[in-house]
């Protein structure tokens, strides 16, 4: 798989192929360009991964201010088109992995961004199967150096 950055001009036709399989899929906020929303922030980065010359996964990165602090979150829309007959195994290419590492250092480099915060969902509020992060929930809950923001 390859990595870049998203550049809507050059890859307009690739993103429109690529929300068309995650509306089949049923992700909801993939299913379309406009629902992704990815014009209507002052500082983002959308990282894509590709094989065979189509968009596989997708993963954004905007600033956010929470009560006078900035931050950037990470893992916006975040989503793969890739699946495998195990769940850990399709993990392991999403964005969950890599594409957070990745595009952590192009904020960090561009915006010089020092605090991260990621959004999960939880099991009792998720209504589908789309965009699913427990495991990153309990992965960072329990890490030295993160801490929970909000928990509900």
């Amino acid at each position: 798989m390859h990595f870049r950055l998203l550049n809507i001009e050059k890859d307009y036709a690739l993103l429109k192929e690529y929300c068309n399989e995650c509306e089949k899929l049923g992700y909801l906020n993939n299913s379309s360009i406009r629902r992704l929303n990815i014009d209507i922030f002052n500082n983002s980065l959308f990282l894509i991964g590709l094989e065979n010359d189509k968009i596989v996964l997708f993963n954004g990165a905007h600033d956010l201010n929470i009560t006078g602090t900035d931050y950037f979150r990470v893992g916006y829309r975040a989503a793969t088109t890739i699946k495998t007959k195990a769940l850990f195994n399709n993990h392991n290419k999403t964005p969950v992995t890599c594409g957070v590492a990745l595009l952590m250092m192009q904020l960090s480099s561009k915006y010089d961004a020092k605090r991260f915060i990621f959004t999960t969902n939880s099991p009792l509020h998720s209504i589908d199967g789309a965009g699913k992060s427990h495991k990153m929930d309990k992965v960072l809950s329990r890490t030295p150096g993160h801490s929970l923001i909000y928990k509900n």
